[in-house]
């Protein structure tokens, strides 16, 4: 089987193909989910400045990823969070991020990371995952 017969890319947002990458790729039975940011479907930053608000979008948006490939997030194995202020995000982000693991099994690595800066100064916060496909 060729490289490419194994892969299927995602474009759930028409605007990511503008930014040349995939929301999403499958390789054989692996989902990987590219770092997601809280964009709206016409590419806007939702919730500006909120934390939590951004933390929500990114979390309906990796649900969505997941539903349209038959899992859930107990199907999740890694994750990382990237963020601007950790500390923040522990304590208005954490409440959101555990809404959407509620009822599931936790992914089996999680790093969560500080960085100065995202792609757009007005990201607080970007995440990526990578699940198993039944």
């Amino acid at each position: 089987m060729s490289r490419s017969s194994k892969e299927v890319f995602y474009h759930g947002k028409d605007f990511t193909k503008d930014f040349g990458y995939a929301q999403a790729v499958t390789v054989g039975s692996t989902l990987y989910i590219s770092g997601t940011v809280s964009l709206d479907d016409e590419g806007k930053l939702v919730a500006p400045g909120d934390i939590r608000g951004q933390t929500r979008r990114i979390y309906e948006d990796l649900q969505r990823i997941l539903e349209v490939h038959g899992v859930t997030f107990s199907d999740v194995i890694k994750e990382a969070i990237f963020t601007t202020d950790i500390d923040r995000f522990k304590e208005e982000a954490m409440p959101v991020r555990a809404e959407f693991y509620q009822g599931h099994t936790l992914p089996a690595s999680s790093a969560w990371l500080q960085v100065s800066r995202l792609a757009f100064p007005e990201f607080l916060v970007e995440i990526e995952a990578i699940a198993v496909l039944p």
